[in-house]
């Protein structure tokens, strides 16, 4: 097993979501921000969602592992309505704004990506029609 399929095995075990969806939407970003790229910033940060800091600085994760589980943890609380920057209620468009600063190749590179993984989406699909209600799991 190679260390992708183990840190999503990881990923799916401590973010179990109806469906594995919480799995499938975290690789989709990942796709989207270029972490398979082995060159990639995102991918030598251990990075997978690119995500920063207060400061607006990519993070360095220990692990890889580490990375997948700190986008989990931010979908999750998108999820639940614990997240400063998103809501369950917030379209991949209005995601795609913040997350990626109103990236339209990011934004297509998410839809592409959730529609081959069997999960239908369009830009005006919520991360609740993605993720399904808030079920309380860690963030």
């Amino acid at each position: 097993m190679n260390l992708i399929n183990l840190t999503l095995l990881i990923v799916g075990v401590l973010y179990a979501a109806p469906d594995d969806r919480l799995v499938k939407f975290a690789q989709s970003i990942a796709v989207a921000e270029g972490f398979y790229d082995r060159g990639s910033l995102s991918f030598r940060r251990n990075n997978p969602g690119s995500l920063t800091n207060k400061w607006g600085d990519l993070i360095q994760f220990k692990s890889p592992e580490a990375g997948w589980v700190a986008l989990g943890g931010q979908l999750e609380r998108a999820s639940c309505n614990q997240s400063r920057y998103y809501k369950p209620t917030m379209s991949l468009a209005s995601m795609s704004r913040v997350w990626a600063r109103n990236s339209e190749d990011w934004l297509r590179n998410v839809l592409s990506s959730l529609r081959r993984k069997g999960i239908p989406a369009s830009p005006s699909t919520t991360i609740r029609g993605i993720l399904g209600p808030c079920q309380g799991r860690p963030s």
